[in-house]
């Protein structure tokens, strides 16, 4: 009986079914990583080495991402966080969600009442901005998304 339940334990995650929200990661220098069908990697429009977040959807498709402080050309630059869409544009209003520091840590829930919306949760870490978040809904800008 002992030797059924460790083979199970070890073999169920195997069949399990997953959601691919988490196959893309964007962070900073421009990298995107596509997890889904082996390791792809790409570019995103993220220019810093500050806090990134990004959500898929179920397929594993890339929704959107968010990212802070841009590195200009004398040096690190603070700028609003900043929302982009899966074409790697700026989100309808997505241009400056809370306002300026060099860290922040992001988080992306769903929005429990609303399939097509996402919260984004932003903490300040180097200031005392405190918690703030921001409502996307994936059903504006013909699916690209907006902060709204």
């Amino acid at each position: 009986m002992r030797f059924y339940l460790i083979v199970m334990v070890v073999l169920l995650p195997s069949f399990a079914y997953t959601q691919a929200t988490d196959s893309v990661w964007c962070f900073g220098d421009g990298a995107k990583i596509n997890f889904k069908n082996g390791i792809n990697i790409d570019t995103s429009s993220v220019n810093s080495r500050g806090s990134c977040v990004s959500v898929c959807d179920s397929a594993g498709q890339l929704s959107f991402y968010v990212s802070n402080t841009t590195l200009g050309i004398l040096g690190w630059i603070e700028h609003p966080s900043r929302v982009y869409n899966r074409n790697d544009t700026s989100m309808l209003n997505g241009d400056s969600i809370v306002g300026l520091a060099w860290y922040k840590e992001y988080v992306i829930v769903n929005n429990p009442m609303h399939n097509n919306q996402f919260i984004v949760f932003c903490a300040g870490v180097t200031t005392s901005e405190g918690l703030y978040y921001s409502l996307v809904d994936m059903t504006q800008d013909s699916g690209r998304g907006a902060v709204v």
